[in-house]
C-alpha cells in the first residue's frame, strides 16, 4: 500500500514541475554586443554585433573598427542552442582576399565568450574573444 502511495504522490510531484519546467523562458540573445580582440600585426579591433531575434531564430550585422568586414556585414548560419551562438561571416584580409570565418560563443554571466575561427589556409587557429551587451 506504502508503494502505491509513494508513487502517486511522486506523479503529482512530477505533474506539477514539468509544466514549470517546460515554460521557462528562453535566453534572448538579441541586442547590441561589442568587444576588442587582438589582430597579428594590425593591433586591437572593435567588434560590434547586432543581432536581432525573429519569430524562425537570430539574424544580425557586423562591424569593426579597423575594416576587417564591410559596413554592416551580414551574419550567417546562425545557430542558437541554449546558451551558445554560433555564426559565419566574411573577413577581408589586407590582401584584399574574403575569407569565411566562424564564432563560436558561450553566454556566461553577461558576456558572449568564444573564439573567432579562421578559414582561410595560413590563418592561424583563431583567436578568443568576448563580447558584452552595450546598454
Amino acid at each position: 500500500m506504502y508503494k502505491h502511495l509513494f508513487a502517486l504522490t511522486l506523479l503529482a510531484c512530477l505533474s506539477l514541475t514539468a509544466p514549470a519546467a517546460a515554460s521557462s523562458p528562453a535566453v534572448d540573445l538579441g541586442g547590441t554586443w561589442v568587444g576588442n580582440y587582438d589582430i597579428a600585426h594590425s593591433g586591437t579591433d572593435l567588434l560590434t554585433l547586432v543581432l536581432t531575434k525573429t519569430e524562425t531564430g537570430y539574424t544580425g550585422i557586423l562591424n569593426d573598427s579597423l575594416g576587417f568586414v564591410a559596413k554592416d556585414t551580414p551574419i550567417t548560419e546562425v545557430k542558437v542552442e541554449g546558451v551558445n551562438l554560433g555564426f559565419s561571416f566574411v573577413l577581408i584580409f589586407e590582401t584584399g582576399e574574403p575569407a569565411d570565418q566562424r564564432a563560436e560563443l558561450t553566454l556566461d554571466g553577461g558576456k558572449l565568450i568564444g573564439r573567432l575561427e579562421f578559414s582561410a589556409k595560413g590563418a592561424g587557429a583563431g583567436v578568443p574573444f568576448e563580447l558584452v551587451r552595450k546598454k
